[in-house]
C-alpha cells in the first residue's frame, strides 16, 4: 500500500467512528424522547405477557391481541368532551 492508500484508509475509518457516534447520540436521545412521554418505565415486550417465555406462541387471549381484532377508529371524532 502507498501512502495515498493509507490516508483514504485513516479517512475512512473517521467517518465510520463519526458515523457511529452520530447513531449513537441519535439513539440515546430518542430513548431520552420516549422515556418523557412514557407514562411507565419502557419494559421489553417479552413483560408484557403475550410472548410465553420460551417463545413458541402468542397467547391470543391477551388484551394486546384483542385491541388487533377491534376495527380502526377515528380518536377526534371519538373522544369525548
Amino acid at each position: 500500500m502507498d501512502e495515498l492508500e493509507f490516508t483514504e484508509a485513516e479517512s475512512n475509518m473517521n467517518d465510520l467512528v463519526s458515523e457511529y457516534q452520530q447513531y449513537q447520540d441519535a439513539t440515546a436521545d430518542e430513548e431520552g424522547v420516549l422515556r418523557a412521554l412514557a407514562p411507565l418505565p419502557l419494559t421489553s415486550i417479552s413483560s408484557l405477557g403475550i410472548i410465553n417465555v420460551d417463545y413458541n406462541f402468542i397467547e391470543a387471549s391477551f388484551p394486546a391481541i384483542e385491541a388487533t381484532k377491534k376495527p380502526p377508529c377515528d380518536p377526534i371524532k371519538n373522544s369525548s368532551r
